[in-house]
This record gives structure tokens, C-alpha cells and sequence, in this order.
């Protein structure tokens, strides 16, 4: 495979590990228990919080992105397929959030 088909598809993995974590956290907060507000305010109200919760995981998301430069390289031609580099992409970003505690 060309370095674009096995960076894409792995990239796209490690997006899929932070979007993930996001949206559910989104959710929750969204459609909490009855009786807890949801998101109220203005629409810059929403931004901050939304950004608020987002950040740490765009910053995240940055590091891993350049990791996947490293994944691609180190696995040379053992990526033969776009679905084993979306799983090798996953799987690093997952496992590292896992470590630092982030999901």
C-alpha cells in the first residue's frame, strides 16, 4: 500500500477514538437524568462548553495524529489492508487514552 492509503485509514482510526469518548460525553450531558438542566444559554454559551469539554481531546487527538506518522512507519508493508491501518490507528489512540486515563 501507498504511505496515503495506510496514514489515511489510520488516521482516521485515531479520530474515531477521540469523536467517540466526545460524543458520548455530549450525550450524557445532553439527555442527562430527569431533572438535570440541559445545555442552556446563549449560543457562545454553547461553544465554551462544548470547547471546554472538546479540548483536551483536540489536543490529544494532535499528538496521536503525528503518532500515526510513527505507526505507519514502523509498520512498513504489514498494513495491507485500509482496515487493518484503521485498527492500528484505533487501537494506539484507544490504548493511550486508556493510559492517561482519558476514557
Amino acid at each position: 500500500m501507498l504511505f496515503l492509503q495506510t496514514y489515511i485509514p489510520c488516521a482516521g482510526g485515531i479520530v474515531l477514538s477521540i469523536l467517540i469518548p466526545v460524543l458520548s460525553k455530549t450525550v450524557r450531558d445532553t439527555f442527562g437524568p430527569p431533572g438535570k438542566p440541559a445545555m442552556l444559554g446563549e449560543r457562545a454559551g454553547f461553544f465554551n462548553f462544548a470547547w471546554q469539554h472538546i479540548e483536551p481531546y483536540v489536543k490529544l487527538g494532535l499528538f496521536s495524529l503525528c503518532v500515526a506518522l510513527l505507526i505507519v512507519a514502523v509498520s512498513g508493508d504489514t498494513l495491507k489492508t485500509w482496515q487493518a491501518a484503521l485498527i492500528a490507528g484505533y487501537l494506539w489512540d484507544s490504548t493511550l487514552q486508556k493510559i492517561m486515563g482519558r476514557s
